[in-house]
């Protein structure tokens, strides 16, 4: 998102248009979204985190 921002974000000439479309393609639902390895995550809450989280050490270290 923060890549676009000069895009959307200028002080002078907001885009707000513009802003929304780049979240629709980001796939961003709400506030916070988070994001694992450019996916955005359907469920979030400490389990899935911590299996999230050892599912990425496993793959890395394979």
């Amino acid at each position: 998102m923060f890549y676009y921002q000069p895009q959307w974000g200028s002080h002078h000439d907001s885009k707000p248009e513009l802003i929304f479309e780049h979240l629709r393609i980001l796939n961003v639902r709400g506030t916070p979204t988070f994001f694992e390895n450019g996916r955005a995550l359907d469920d979030f809450g400490m389990e899935s985190l911590r299996r999230l989280i050892k599912e990425e050490v496993d793959k890395a270290y394979r």
